[in-house]
């Protein structure tokens, strides 16, 4: 019988182990924290956003989107779905697509998982941590920072995370092991996180959430655009449309980097057509945004525009009208910076996918050894696409460790 090692009880370890063990492989989970699924405590806010059902290959940033596509080709959203239910975890979908758990409970779910790793065999190894992957001839020794004597296993799955939440265990240390065995790192830089604005900029609006277009321009060149909610907060600005593109402001720090927002996007033609059908009234310019952004907006806007938030429409000239619907639809604001890895939901870089088998995520630098999860160079969008790569390609590396041939190493 084979044993297979994974490092990493969270949620691409844990579903790593399990498969492993359906293919009757003997498991050893190892992890820094003293219980399974630590991680997955804190995504969705608490309430474990555990999949989008817009889950596509298309929908991530990777350094090779054909292997995400291999991957969920094995194990997609439905399957993920099945995969949940049998475990008894039932979920439920948002309008937008975004999958909870019927409990809105992260903490169930991974107490669920705990309980289903007990029955299925598995040998949890809590409170390790690997500092050192010795490939043997065949087969690796692992040796830990916490003085547990070094284990062997014949394989070894290496699903740690990145560096979100350090606090959590996710603290980075494994890369330099890994570029160690012969792989190329790419910079892990913060993403999923808040971005950093003046706070001079936003105090008026801080605490406004709602739903706005969103553009990132660099030195003038848009990066890109999306539409999602934001959060203005005493530091900046929050929320999954900013996080985003967070990613973007890490990769590009060195430029001047402005981020443009459409705070009537979608209702601009509606808004339009309001000023157009009240043109002679005498109700007030404040009373009309109302309709469509929250009066914080509105009476930040008007402010900053000198307009007296009491004026009547009959008294706009179209050119008036129009200046106010510019600024409303493309207010720019200097990003100063992006959260650390303390305050994102994820991080970027990792092991390069070029370097692993499309279809079992072997590493091609040294067979036996398999990734799954935040440590290879994949990210999505905020919405549970993450969590769905992380259980995705836990199931496949666990169940290709598991059933592949025991291969010597080679030495040199």
């Amino acid at each position: 019988m084979q044993t297979i090692g994974i490092i990493g009880a969270g949620p691409a370890g844990i579903l790593a182990a399990l498969e492993a063990r359906k293919s009757g492989a003997e498991v050893l989970l190892f992890d820094l924290n003293d219980m399974v699924g630590r991680k997955l405590l804190v995504t969705g806010a608490g309430r474990c956003n555990l999949t989008n059902t817009r889950a596509a290959s298309d929908r991530y940033h990777a350094s090779s989107l054909a292997v995400v596509d291999a991957i969920l080709k094995q194990f997609n959203h439905p399957d993920l779905l099945e995969y949940l239910h049998d475990l008894g975890i039932l979920t439920q979908a948002t309008p937008d697509g975004w999958v909870y758990p019927l409990s809105y409970s992260a903490a169930n779910v991974a107490s669920i998982f705990a309980a289903h790793l007990l029955e299925s065999g598995a040998d949890l190894h809590l409170s390790h941590k690997v500092n050192h992957i010795l490939p043997q001839k065949q087969g690796f020794l692992l040796k830990f920072s916490t003085g547990q004597a070094a284990i062997f296993v014949d394989k070894l799955v290496v699903a740690v995370g990145g560096k979100a939440y350090p606090t959590l265990g996710s603290d980075g240390s494994i890369f330099p092991t890994l570029r160690a065995l012969g792989h190329k790192i790419i910079s892990i830089q913060p993403a999923l996180a808040p971005l950093i604005i003046s706070q001079k900029a936003v105090a008026a609006i801080q605490g406004v959430r709602m739903d706005a277009g969103i553009r990132l321009f660099g030195n003038g060149k848009l990066l890109d655009e999306t539409r999602g909610n934001i959060i203005f907060t005493k530091g900046g600005i929050n929320g999954p449309g900013v996080m985003d593109i967070s990613y973007l402001v890490s990769q590009h720090k060195h430029i001047n980097l402005e981020v443009e927002i459409n705070f009537i996007s979608g209702y601009e033609d509606a808004l339009k057509n309001i000023f157009a059908r009240f043109a002679h009234s005498s109700i007030p310019i404040n009373i009309v945004l109302g309709t469509v952004i929250p009066p914080k907006i509105a009476s930040f806007a008007l402010k900053n525009l000198h307009v007296p938030p009491d004026q009547v429409l009959s008294s706009f000239q179209n050119k008036d009208i129009r200046r106010i619907l510019t600024y409303l639809s493309a207010y720019s604001l200097k990003i100063e910076g992006v959260r650390g890895f303390e305050f994102c939901q994820l991080s970027t870089g990792g092991v390069p996918l070029t370097e692993v088998d499309p279809q079992s995520l072997e590493s091609k630098i040294l067979p036996g050894l398999f990734f799954a999860g935040e440590v290879l160079d994949v990210h999505g969008p905020c919405g549970g696409y993450n969590l769905q790569w992380a259980f995705s390609s836990g199931v496949v590396a666990g169940r290709h460790a598991a059933q592949c041939p025991q291969t010597a190493l080679v030495e040199g």
